[in-house]
């Protein structure tokens, strides 16, 4: 009697916006690492402004560059996973569709991005990203552009003379006379509890 076992499709959703490559690359190597996945790229669309002074495009255009957008995307996609790709275009606040979407697939993974460029986009799109990740029903990947430069300050070498003093007094003194006033010192108190008598036994 033969059987057969059901091989787990992984499914996940990535969230892609205009400028958001590193998004796409992650959620395609993710994938790509996995036996069998499929790969949800969803862009979402700012709800209808209301009417007003200000010319806006007709939504039909919007509509068109946001599917035009999602084509190249899952063509940057393809070229890194050779999986299934599925591209989504929704319109509303962006987490609550992100969220919605991967409910409804019951997503293994949500890709999102965090843009570190401008404060505005920090607060926006890093707003967005946040609510994604405390209100996910499954782990949320943060793609995050890479610092070049370092926030760490560089690492002074030794002090000589503070090398003197700790082989000098075996380290019971680390800091030379210059750096000791720079680092705080701790007092600690040892005390021993009296004695209740040489020789007595608690039972």
């Amino acid at each position: 009697m033969g059987s057969s076992s059901k091989v787990e499709v992984s499914v996940i959703v990535a969230a892609v916006e205009y400028g958001s490559d590193l998004v796409v690359e992650l959620a395609a190597r993710q994938a790509s690492a996995l036996l069998r996945a499929e790969l949800h790229l969803v862009h979402v669309l700012p709800p209808p402004a209301p009417p007003s002074g200000i010319a806006i495009p007709p939504m039909t255009s919007i509509v068109d560059d946001g599917l035009a957008f999602l084509a190249e995307v899952r063509a940057h996609a393809s070229e890194l996973f050779s999986g299934s790709i599925a591209t989504h275009l929704a319109t509303g606040v962006a987490d609550q569709e992100i969220l919605a979407l991967a409910s409804e697939l019951e997503a293994d993974m949500v890709v999102v991005g965090a843009p570190h460029r401008g404060a505005l986009a920090r607060w926006v799109l890093g707003s967005v990203a946040q609510r994604v990740v405390n209100r996910a029903p499954c782990p949320v990947l943060v793609a995050r552009p890479k610092e070049r430069e370092t926030r760490v300050p560089a690492i002074e070498p030794p002090c000589p003379q503070c090398v003197d003093v700790q082989e000098q007094t075996q380290r019971a003194q680390l800091w030379c006379s210059v750096h000791a006033q720079k680092h705080v010192h701790a007092t600690l108190h040892y005390a021993s509890p009296p004695s209740y008598g040489g020789g007595s036994m608690v039972f």
